[in-house]
């Protein structure tokens, strides 16, 4: 593996490709829908039979449940949901879960989208800076309030009325929908999770916005204050302030997810893989991937092909 690598990110076709490739998702997918999809949760996941990996997605993914339980990882982090309670999972957040087995009973509504989709429309009304639940920084998990439930559900099902029964044709009313889902998320988005409008939000905005693209080329905390033109004091008091955690242990996390997707998608050596992220002393990866997982690098890898 050379270190120029790209950890690959999955566009819609390319993961129902790889990991739903039942011929009976077929009547679901229309025209168009490496851009747009939706359709319920229940028709997709018992076609899911074997797990998923840490995984990258190139688009924005809605994960809405109406009853049962469901149980995901997003960035390392494992959540549980029940009815009334989504995910919004921003493009490039990692996800991982179980495949489907028949003790799993949940249902509800799973809806992608690219940027693409919404171009023109975020691009007019400033939409993308206000929708802060679709950043890569942002928590995922919303509870949505009991008296807001009918209505979302509502607009989750004229949505996948109108997709199943007419594809793409009539896009603009697909926007308008699926416009009013995501402001009624916004108004019951947690403002904690968004990070907030402090000078120290905006700070450890910046600071996740940069390492999420220069992870593997930088592992300084020095650097990235450089980048945001403060002291690394000043980065790390922002980020533990607003996070919790030091701006150190944001760059081992992310470097161990880096790792992860690596481990589970390839087939390179732990050495190649400490390369490709750029730590070039495998006996060091090994020691912090340990002791960020409790496993050694081949032992995630194993546990990732039994699963």
């Amino acid at each position: 593996m050379q270190q120029q690598e790209t950890i690959p990110f999955y566009s819609t076709p390319a993961f129902i490709s790889e990991f739903i490739p039942a011929a009976e998702m077929n009547p679901f997918l229309k025209p168009g829908y490496a851009d747009f999809m939706i359709m319920r949760i229940e028709d997709m996941y018992r076609h899911v039979h074997r797990a998923v990996p840490p995984t990258r997605s190139s688009t924005h993914i809605l994960l809405y449940f109406t009853e049962g339980r469901a149980d995901m990882q997003v960035n390392n982090q494992h959540y549980t949901l029940l009815s009334g309670q989504m995910l919004t999972i921003a493009a490039g957040q990692v996800i991982a879960f179980d495949a489907w087995h028949r003790d799993i009973y949940n249902k509800g509504y799973i809806c992608i989208f690219s940027n693409q989709f919404f171009a023109g429309l975020l691009a007019q009304t400033d939409l993308q800076q206000q929708l802060d639940f679709l950043r890569i920084y942002s928590s995922p998990f919303v509870d949505i309030p009991t008296t807001r439930q009918p209505d979302l559900e509502h607009l989750f099902s004229r949505l996948n009325t109108a997709y199943q029964q007419q594809g793409l044709q009539q896009q603009s009313l697909l926007q308008a929908y699926l416009l009013t889902a995501l402001l009624e998320i916004k108004t019951v988005y947690p403002p904690h999770a968004a990070l907030g409008q402090t000078a120290a939000a905006h700070i450890t905005r910046q600071f996740l916005e940069k390492l999420s693209k220069q992870i593997r080329q930088e592992h300084r905390v020095a650097e990235y204050a450089a980048m945001l033109h403060i002291s690394p004091n000043h980065l790390n008091k922002a980020v533990k302030a607003v996070t919790g955690k030091s701006s150190a242990a944001w760059i081992d996390d992310t470097l161990i997810l880096e790792a992860q997707i690596l481990l589970s998608q390839t087939q390179a050596g732990v050495a190649q893989v400490a390369a490709a992220i750029g730590i070039w002393d495998a006996s060091y990866f090994t020691r912090l991937f340990k002791k960020k997982t409790g496993l050694t690098p081949g032992a995630y890898r194993k546990k990732i092909e039994i699963s």
